[in-house]
């Protein structure tokens, strides 16, 4: 505490809460002196954000726990013994309430629906709320999602479960889902493959949440849209097992120096041979640097066409037989070993001798 001289000034004055800042100025008959500052906070203060949040994810259900506070943002005061909290739910660019006036240090939330979650914490007292903390990311998975299978990227669709699985050492090249500038989009958040420089060649993958397929033709739809001054190398794949992309051996497209430069609409008719739970893959392979390619509005559907239909195709498609290579790219079989053969809307592993 400050120890006044005799004859100091003393001037009582009634402040606000929050910051105040006082000027004083010495003025004489003629003129005033120099002025002298000072500021002061107030009143109850902003306490700081809650400690060690922490969400865990058990079933459908988050167990959220945290510490009190123990401090302030301007080192004022509180009532430390009267704390309540507010807890919100957040899931891409919504927000929920799901607690208020909470005076525990701990909850346990549900998850209405699949996709990835954060949970914002913001401590409160004498009526003032402090400085709100948000916890880890959980993300809750279903089942396979059945056909017809449609996905905007958004995140309060399922664009926070496809996974990337960039090249080692692609750093912030390769694959993401981002909102990007309003000049880039189509339609929100989007897919994006981008390379670097000569020493970042692409081999990047996006892989989706599991997709349930049963036998025959289907049909791929999505935008997209490449770099104006550059053609695209992508292929799309399924694939059994989204941690492993050498189980990505039925082809679905394949495009070599593809360019679109506006966002142009996309097809392609693919088969599949085994009922089961597919995986789609988007593999970039662009040779060429400082290129990208985005996507949006990606679906699938069974080709209403039926299996029948296709079978009775195949032999007639097979001279306008496609190989491709284990890595996705279209090429001649001109010498031996294992290729993937695409007769129309069938995909087989064929081994040329």
């Amino acid at each position: 505490m400050a120890t006044l001289a005799p004859d100091a000034t003393v001037a009582e004055v009634e402040g606000v809460n929050g910051n105040n800042v006082f000027m004083v100025v010495a003025e004489g008959a003629d003129h005033a002196g120099f002025p002298a500052w000072t500021e002061v906070f107030a009143g109850a203060d902003r306490l700081k954000a809650v400690g060690n949040l922490e969400a865990v994810l058990e079933g459908n259900s988050v167990t959220l726990t945290w510490d009190a506070p123990t401090e302030t943002v301007n080192g004022g005061y509180a009532d430390y013994n009267n704390i309540t909290y507010i807890v919100k739910r957040l899931a891409g660019s919504t927000s929920e309430v799901i607690a208020d006036d909470l005076t525990d240090t701990s909850l346990v939330a549900e998850l209405p629906k699949v996709g990835t979650y954060t949970f914002e914490v913001t401590a409160v007292t004498g009526g003032v709320e402090g400085e709100a903390a948000v916890s880890n990311e959980v993300t809750l998975v279903g089942g396979a999602a059945s056909l017809p299978y449609s996905t905007g990227f958004e995140d309060e669709q399922d664009g926070t479960q496809w996974i990337a699985a960039n090249h080692e050492g692609a750093g912030s090249y390769g694959w993401s889902i981002t909102l990007g500038y309003a000049y880039q989009r189509y339609d929100g958040k989007f897919a994006t493959a981008k390379t670097g420089g000569s020493d970042n060649v692409a081999d990047d993958w996006l892989i989706s949440p599991a997709i349930h397929f049963t036998p025959g033709a289907h049909t791929l739809e999505m935008m997209v849209k490449t770099s104006s001054y550059d053609s695209q190398d992508f292929a799309v794949w399924l694939g059994t097992d989204a941690s492993d992309t050498s189980s990505f051996i039925v082809p679905v497209a394949s495009e070599q120096e593809f360019m679109a430069k506006d966002w142009t609409s996309y097809k392609k008719k693919f088969f599949v041979e085994n009922e089961g739970d597919y995986h789609l893959g988007l593999r970039y392979t662009t040779p060429r640097t400082f290129s990208n390619l985005s996507i949006d509005n990606l679906s699938v559907a069974a080709d209403k066409s039926g299996v029948t239909a296709v079978s009775a195709e195949r032999e007639a498609e097979s001279s306008a037989a496609e190989y491709f290579n284990m890595q996705g790219i279209r090429v001649e079989p001109v010498s031996p070993g294992l290729y993937i053969r695409k007769c129309g809307d069938r995909a087989e592993k064929v081994i040329v001798r």
